[in-house]
């Protein structure tokens, strides 16, 4: 899912976000630049940033992570379902 989302940052038909806004090298870079550019606000940012760093807990400390962070992340990937539809207007 986050990488359909840095796909949409690259994505031409949506104008190259790369060139105007720099290029990121992580997906949290992807939504900061997103952000400082307000083309996500506040309550977005906040979401995919929660979501990136619970998928990185997943994927790199998994015996940390505890039931109610999993509850959380599957609750947060409505936002990204969100996003997703956002985007696709975009392309339109």
């Amino acid at each position: 899912m986050l990488s359909g989302c840095k796909h949409a940052y690259r994505d031409r038909r949506m104008g190259c976000h790369c060139e105007k806004f720099g290029y990121p090298s992580t997906y949290r870079e992807i939504f900061e630049l997103l952000h400082k550019h307000k083309i996500i606000d506040e309550e977005a940012f906040e979401n995919m940033k929660r979501l990136i760093f619970l998928r990185n807990l997943i994927a790199h400390e998994y015996y940390k992570i505890t039931e109610s962070e999993l509850i959380e992340m599957v609750k947060l990937i409505e936002h990204v379902k969100n996003f997703i539809e956002k985007v696709k207007m975009m392309q339109k």
